[in-house]
């Protein structure tokens, strides 16, 4: 039988922070726990942090492209990008944290105590998804077939 993670919630690091961002932990949450009838453990949760970016970190790639004036002139020149594209984007980096739940019924003691660390490391409670109500319901296995 095949155990899928249940997403918990996610955090998008916000562009001026991202040059001292710290990766979150499994510890980091469980410590931010607050009293309940369950105590969560490191290896019940899943923290992904996920760095996206154009290849070359926060430095913006356009900045190694060369424009020749003719194809047999050596001189080359760059293009400034406002002049470029308006198409271009501000950030060339992005960081999402992911937090997923190893047992399906820890799913929002995991979320909550997320939240409680965003709210007590980052003095703000943002969230972008949060998994759907009914989703968090849930459904039978259906039987595996002997084929």
């Amino acid at each position: 039988m095949c155990s899928l993670w249940q997403f918990c919630n996610e955090y998008a690091v916000p562009k001026d922070q991202l040059e001292f961002f710290e990766d979150i932990t499994p510890q980091d949450i469980v410590c931010s726990q607050k009293a309940s009838g369950v105590t969560l453990k490191e290896e019940d949760l899943v923290v992904c942090n996920v760095k996206i970016n154009l290849t070359r970190g926060r430095r913006n790639p356009l900045e190694r492209v060369k424009i020749f004036m003719d194809y047999d002139n050596e001189g080359m020149f760059s293009i400034a990008d406002d002049r470029a594209s308006h198409l271009l984007p501000v950030c060339n980096e992005d960081m999402i944290v992911r937090v997923y739940s190893k047992k399906h019924e820890l799913v929002e003691v995991i979320s909550e105590a997320f939240e409680n660390f965003l709210l007590k490391t980052y003095e703000l409670k943002i969230q972008v998804h949060e998994m759907p109500e009914k989703k968090k319901c849930r459904r039978p296995l259906l039987p595996e077939s002997n084929v």
